[in-house]
């Protein structure tokens, strides 16, 4: 009976160990007139997410770098992570006949490639677009989801994060979330999954840039969604005390007279 108890609180615990993993997902999406402050109007779940009342934080243009104050997570609740994202426009484009709620394709973020803002290249370094998450976990695996879609100007970016570079060439699909793996690196789509691991203090840097197949010179997003990874040693954990507890309830049964 005791060695019963022992597994029950081992599966519990692991349990509760991935649902704190999961428990702070980020959303975030654009519109021009958002100051960045944490708080939101917009509510829906794209690809990752709970439910239509999953909250979202909205961000404007920043074209001499911005950092948010504490992002609100899906529940609307205030956490402390923050945004810092800078060489980004922000306009009204939306995606005709769109059925996605929340309308991540309304609005866009976009930068230009080049010196779009010469008096900002000393402050955004080597990166063309920075976006550095600060507040998260330390030394944790992020999941992002990136959205963007084609308004027909051949706007395909690249996402750069933990030296990792992918590319999302993107498409019009107005009715389902789409990303289809088309050469090693490269997907087609209208969204796009990256990882990246934070550094000691809990930063995430990603850097935008134009894919090679891009053809107008701009590039950028509509919304973006981060969470964390789960350990693969918490889900051990619930597998194996599950199959624990398995095993002791068969042998029980097959005890009784």
């Amino acid at each position: 009976m005791k060695t019963l108890k022992y597994i029950a609180l081992f599966v519990v615990a692991g349990f509760f160990g991935a649902q704190q993993a999961n428990a702070q997902l980020l959303n975030i999406a654009v519109d021009p007139a958002a100051t960045g402050s944490g708080t939101s109007d917009m509510s829906g779940v794209a690809v990752l997410g709970n439910g239509p009342s999953d909250q979202w934080n909205l961000v404007g243009d920043s074209y001499f770098g911005t950092t948010t104050g504490d992002l609100i997570d899906s529940a609307g609740t205030t956490t402390g992570v923050t945004l810092f994202y800078s060489n980004l426009g922000a306009e009204t484009y939306p995606l005709p006949n769109s059925t996605f709620t929340p309308d991540l394709y309304n609005n866009y973020v976009f930068a230009f490639t080049g010196s779009a803002d010469p008096a900002n290249d000393s402050l955004r370094g080597t990166e063309a677009s920075p976006l550095d998450f600060s507040g998260l976990a330390a030394n944790t695996t992020y999941q992002l989801e990136f959205y963007s879609y084609n308004s027909g100007s051949g706007s395909d970016t690249t996402y750069t994060i933990n030296g990792n570079t992918e590319t999302l060439e993107q498409v019009s699909n107005t009715t389902a979330f789409t990303s289809t793996l088309v050469s090693p690196g490269v997907y087609s789509g209208n969204y796009i999954q990256v990882t990246g691991m934070t550094d000691s203090l809990g930063n995430l840097d990603i850097a935008l840039g134009s894919a090679a197949s891009n053809t107008s010179g701009n590039y950028g997003f509509t919304g973006i969604q981060i969470e964390a990874v789960p350990e693969p040693s918490t889900e051990a954990m619930m597998v194996a005390g599950l199959v624990a507890l398995l095993y002791i309830g068969a042998r029980k049964r097959r005890q009784e007279p």
